[in-house]
């Protein structure tokens, strides 16, 4: 087990992200260290202390790695509007790993959905929502296939 950040604790992480699981507590809050692990393998995030699930930095640096790494993220990341939006801007595929609320809300689904369209599966409120996917369409036009029936039909 890996007891103290040191040359060989970055070495195996920096080789295979997943080493981080392995590591001591010391190492899972060691912000250095899970930088290089997720940086390596963003799933790795799974294995880092609380706190640093909850890092903008660490979540971007691990979604930029691995789509979807929010799921890994704290249940408190989850819910934090600042943090969704910077991690789904980035990817847009972590929608679906964010608080139900931030599921639909405009701001962060028009962030993911403007680039990827598939993620309106995610916000079912939204594709309701006549403003919201006139404003999204204008930007994403394949984003029509995903609103609800009754406004596909206007």
């Amino acid at each position: 087990m890996l007891s103290t950040p040191t040359a060989a604790s970055l070495a195996a992480v920096r080789k295979n992200g997943f080493a981080l699981q392995f590591a001591a507590p010391s190492l899972k809050a060691n912000r250095e260290i899970v930088l290089t692990a997720v940086g390596q393998h963003g799933a790795s995030l799974q294995y880092a202390c609380e706190e640093l699930q909850t890092d903008q930095e660490v979540l971007l640096a691990a979604s930029a790695k691995t789509p979807g790494a929010l799921r890994h993220a704290s249940e408190h990341a989850r819910c934090d509007h600042e943090i969704v939006l910077a991690v789904v801007s980035q990817d847009p595929e972590s929608l679906e790993f964010a608080s139900e609320d931030l599921r639909n809300n405009p701001d962060i689904v028009f962030a993911a959905a403007r680039t990827k369209a598939w993620v309106l599966r995610y916000s079912p409120q939204l594709v309701a929502d006549s403003s919201f996917m006139q404003r999204l369409v204008s930007r994403n036009g394949r984003a029509l296939r995903y609103a609800s029936a009754h406004l596909r039909a206007d």
